[in-house]
């Protein structure tokens, strides 16, 4: 009978564990579904259709039909269907239009701050008030880009809408691919492939992505991560590599824009004086985070001055390749009150931004007609 008792009190907890365990499985699986979108049937615990649908040649992005959450003004935080910040369609180019496109990362993306605006709408406000009225300014942006991924975007994608003039910033996301390299104790390539050819970016599966349980896949891959071992860096690097593709790229990225009769303007990063180190969750709709990282044990100072050295690459890539260069990093300054964090803007830091840039621009465009009162701007202008 003590036999008999004990097996069926290993049966009740047998039995019990595994309804435990399934109903975890369910849970799990319930919050991929509401949070990340992952079908609950699937058995592939992390992969979603989410490429990009504009070229071939990019992995990623741009945001398609993608509204930004819980923002003040959602109208003006909503990515249309051909990967543009505006609201409706961009069309045919009217006569009287003069067209700006802002290429870029996170920065010019501007999904960060709580109002919804973004630097390319407060540029174009401001233009219209001082009588640009035929200026139109369209942000083309992402999250993550470097300037590999905006040179295909120009090239088989922004330029088929007739821009006048580009604006092209970028200096994080390139540096932080010299800080990969740099754990990976690896050499910059430039196709930028220590970064982006990770699954995160491609998609690519095999057959460890393929899992009966989700909560056993989550289990085994922290346990997996805490037992690797880590790569160290050895907190010296070699940036010279990394920098010469991103002035390579950005040097291109001039070429194709004044083949295509396009005004090209390179802009430097303003970036804060107080916020360093900041690791940024880079979101992206359907996928997972894309980490932003951190110098492999320079410090500070260190990632301050790699900062400053990408800003005068850009001044240099100009200089060469005849475009021109607006010098944001010293127009904007580095103080904390319009950062979110370390390159990022806030509210204020995004009105600030639009505000100085035109005044740069205002040279550069057909002759402004008489100022107009704010009343009478389009009501994307009134956030």
């Amino acid at each position: 009978m003590a036999h008999s008792g004990r097996w069926r009190s290993a049966v009740s907890w047998t039995v019990a564990l595994l309804i435990t365990f399934v109903a975890c499985e369910v849970t799990l699986r319930v919050y991929q579904r509401v949070a990340r979108g992952v079908p609950m049937t699937t058995f592939l615990p992390t992969k979603q259709d989410s490429l990009f649908r504009l070229s071939p040649f990019l992995v990623f992005g741009p945001r398609i039909d993608w509204q930004i959450p819980d923002k003040t003004h959602p109208e003006l935080a909503r990515f249309n269907s051909q990967g543009i910040r505006v609201q409706g369609e961009v069309g045919a180019k009217q006569p009287d239009e003069f067209r700006i496109f802002a290429l870029g990362g996170s920065t010019t993306e501007n999904i960060w701050n709580g109002l919804g605006t973004h630097w390319p709408l407060v540029l174009e406000c401001e233009l219209r008030a001082a009588g640009h009225e035929g200026v139109r300014v369209y942000n083309t942006a992402m999250s993550a880009y470097t300037t590999a991924h905006s040179l295909v975007r120009l090239q088989f994608d922004v330029m088929d809408y007739e821009p006048d003039m580009v604006l092209v910033m970028h200096n994080i996301n390139d540096l932080a691919v010299s800080y990969d390299a740099a754990r990976a104790r690896r050499t910059v390539d430039g196709h930028y492939r220590v970064r982006f050819a990770q699954k995160s970016f491609t998609g690519v599966l095999d057959d460890d992505d393929v899992v009966l349980s989700r909560l056993w896949f989550s289990f085994a891959s922290r346990v997996r991560d805490l037992l690797a071992e880590p790569v160290a860096g050895t907190g010296q690097y070699d940036l010279e590599p990394g920098r010469r593709i991103f002035k390579r790229n950005l040097t291109w990225m001039t070429a194709v824009a004044h083949a295509g009769g396009t005004e090209a303007v390179l802009l430097t990063m303003p970036f804060s004086s107080a916020h360093r180190n900041v690791q940024t969750a880079l979101p992206r709709p359907g996928e997972g985070q894309v980490a932003m990282t951190v110098p492999p044990g320079g410090g500070d100072d260190q990632q301050a001055a790699d900062l400053r050295s990408f800003n005068a690459a850009v001044l240099e890539a100009a200089e060469a390749s005849g475009a021109l260069a607006v010098d944001m990093a010293a127009l904007f300054g580095s103080e904390p009150e319009y950062f979110a964090d370390l390159v990022h803007y806030d509210d204020e830091g995004v009105e600030r931004f639009g505000a100085i840039l035109a005044v740069q621009l205002a040279s550069h465009l057909p002759p402004a007609g008489p100022p107009v009162d704010r009343s009478e701007l389009p009501e994307s202008c009134a956030w």
